[in-house]
């Protein structure tokens, strides 16, 4: 091919690619009294709850944008600020061979609802979530310590009836004491008894028994691609916030320890906090987030919790 066939085929060919990417003209799905960032997390959640895999996720310090995918569809959802309590959202149909009305028209149910809901007691994220997962409060706590002039706000959760707390072991070097607060806002001191960096868990113990806790050996070995998972932790200190997300990725080998890889928030707080499936059972612990991005999560798996523990798994 000379070189003056190489860009007439080029010249046909971009068109084409971008065609392929952009599919339809963008359609407003509404303005919301929503900031952006919490605009962006409820969509997630709607978008794992209605079975679409995020493929994307890209941000500017003015917009969100979510590729999402479901079989052979693909849509682009928007998300633009219009103050610093409000945005709006547009949707587009990136293979044009999608149903873009009826994905529209649920998307819009959804953030009308969501609006409705707003001034409830209960958060409207938690209505979704699994009764068998929210049972788990009880077992999840809110840790603290001092270290280096500030304050480490993460989560942790019980394993053992006569006060023993799992949590994980980074930014807990050189530190003995830990501030552990339990749901009704109670707090106890709790030591560290064993630190293990590179599993990276940490076992605490409190003197104080606890009448819920949850079993590593009842635990889940393996999570299946596409699988939900919910974790609950303490981001910002607050007491059993719940997230879900997707299992969406193999297995990732950090340091020759396995790591699931999930389509999840994680904010600062969440480390150590439990992940369990739609059933209730542990499935894992929050150990972090990809940095540069807050929806890919990184769970230490259930088969490292008991290696940690031991062969009595509790």
């Amino acid at each position: 091919m000379n070189r003056l066939s190489f860009l007439l085929c080029l010249l046909f060919l971009l068109p084409c690619s971008h065609l392929a990417r952009s599919g339809t003209s963008p359609v407003t799905v509404g303005g919301y009294p929503i900031p952006a960032t919490e605009m962006r997390e409820q969509i997630i959640a709607w978008l794992h709850g209605t079975g679409f895999r995020i493929s994307q996720d890209g941000a500017d310090p003015e917009n969100f944008t979510l590729e999402c995918s479901k079989g052979d569809v693909r849509f682009l959802v928007e998300i633009r600020p219009n103050s610093p309590l409000a945005s709006f959202a547009q949707v587009s149909d990136l293979t044009g061979i999608a149903d873009g009305g009826s994905f529209i028209n649920g998307l819009k149910a959804f953030l009308e609802t969501y609006v409705l809901n707003l001034h409830r007691d209960e958060p409207v994220a938690l209505q979704s979530m699994p009764d068998s997962v929210l049972r788990q409060a009880k077992a999840v706590f809110c840790l603290s310590a001092f270290a280096e002039g500030k304050t480490v706000e993460f989560s942790g959760f019980a394993v053992g009836r006569k006060g023993l707390i799992v949590t994980t072991a980074h930014d807990l070097e050189g530190i003995r004491e830990i501030i552990v607060r339990l749901e009704n806002g109670e707090k106890f001191s709790g030591m560290v008894v064993k630190r293990d960096p590179l599993r990276d868990l940490t076992l605490i113990k409190v003197e104080k028994s606890f009448s819920e806790t949850l079993s590593a050996m009842k635990g889940r070995r393996k999570l299946n691609m596409g699988e939900k998972v919910y974790s609950m932790a303490c981001p910002a200190h607050k007491h059993g916030m719940v997230r879900m997300g997707i299992v969406d990725e193999p297995p990732a080998i950090v340091q020759g320890r396995p790591l699931w890889q999930v389509n999840m928030d994680v904010a600062p707080g969440d480390s150590g906090g439990p992940v369990f499936d739609s059933n209730g059972r542990l499935a894992g612990v929050v150990k972090g987030r990809f940095r540069g991005g807050w929806s890919r999560g990184f769970l230490i798996p259930i088969s490292t919790l008991r290696e940690f523990l031991g062969s009595g798994g509790r």
